[in-house]
């Protein structure tokens, strides 16, 4: 019973983190969308189809994706950057994306289907 409620503590505690993280600070790794990614897109070796992005964080990549085409879904388990890529979402097309579901990655369940 201890271990339990000290594991989910634990996980409280990051996510508390990452969502702190995001809301007041700047994450290291939002630089844009990933480089290799947009030389896979851009040269066509990836074409539009449905796309789940898992721990898009603030949704560089997703919205990079849905800007070329794609059917994104962005998911995240950290409110407030799901809060800034719906903004970023928002702020590049209106529509960009199909959804930013604040979600745990191991508990997908209900999210989409791929």
């Amino acid at each position: 019973m201890y271990r339990s409620l000290a594991r989910s503590k634990g996980k409280a505690a990051v996510r508390l983190f990452y969502d702190l993280w995001y809301r007041f600070g700047k994450t290291p790794w939002e630089i844009g969308p990933r480089e290799e990614l947009v030389q896979l897109v851009e040269s066509g070796r990836i074409p539009p189809c449905r796309t789940i992005d898992l721990g898009c964080g603030t949704g560089d990549n997703a919205v990079f994706l849905a800007q070329h085409g794609f059917e994104v879904t962005g998911v995240d388990y950290a409110p407030s950057s799901i809060a800034k890529a719906k903004r970023k979402a928002g702020a590049a097309s209106g529509e960009a994306c199909s959804g930013f579901p604040v979600w745990q990655v191991r508990r997908l369940r209900g999210v989409a289907v791929f």
